[in-house]
């Protein structure tokens, strides 16, 4: 099991092994699955026994894509937009995906059709920073990162990780990394290193 209190503002990292847990351990705290001991608590409520309240204030980004490879940037952030923040004026929809374009760096890419990773349209570094997009685009408190700097060279994910960190403020952001560099390292201001199994080593 285990326990999640975290100060608005954290910005928080699992890091460890391949097989150490730290995909199951974002799981758990995105909810479902239930873990078989202990909780999660969000502002003292129940993570599990509370889902449809609390729900609306978590996004979960998993590392695979979440978006259409067949629909242009724009197209999937609108899309994105519609789905977590449906109060929203469709105005204030597209001030809000306008802002997000540039905190991106995808402005110009806009109109790009996302493509498949075998027909590449996008770098890695613009495909996992529209991934993080489609989580931004939404009102959420906390935020789940599940390895959104796999694969990239180490100037994009540090591009990934600083945009990450732009948007930490008042919010609860958790990311887990496989193999960290001592600048993203330094990016964090809460570390926690798995062993296999899951075991809490530091």
């Amino acid at each position: 099991g285990f326990g999640c209190r975290l100060a608005r503002g954290a910005r928080s990292r699992g890091v460890g092994a391949s097989g150490a847990g730290k995909t199951w351990l974002l799981g758990v705290l995105a909810g479902p699955p239930e873990p078989t001991s202990g909780e999660v608590l969000l502002n003292g409520q129940s993570r599990y026994r509370n889902v449809g309240v609390l729900k609306q204030y978590v996004s979960y980004m998993p590392q695979q894509g979440a978006f259409d490879e067949h629909l242009t940037i724009a197209e999937n952030l609108q899309f994105a937009a519609a789905i977590r923040a449906p109060h929203l004026s469709r105005r204030d929809r597209v001030r809000r995906l306008d802002a997000k374009l540039i905190e991106l760096g995808l402005s110009e890419r806009r109109d790009a059709v996302v493509g498949s990773p075998e027909k590449k349209t996008l770098s890695g570094g613009e495909r996992k920073r529209l991934n993080i997009g489609l989580d931004m685009i939404g009102m959420s408190d906390v935020y789940l990162f599940d390895e959104p700097t796999s694969g990239l060279s180490s100037k994009d994910s540090e591009h990934v990780i600083e945009i990450i960190r732009s948007m930490s403020h008042n919010k609860i952001v958790i990311v887990t990394i496989h193999q960290p560099s001592s600048k993203i390292f330094q990016m964090f201001n809460k570390v926690i290193l798995l062993d296999k199994g899951g075991r809490l080593v530091f």
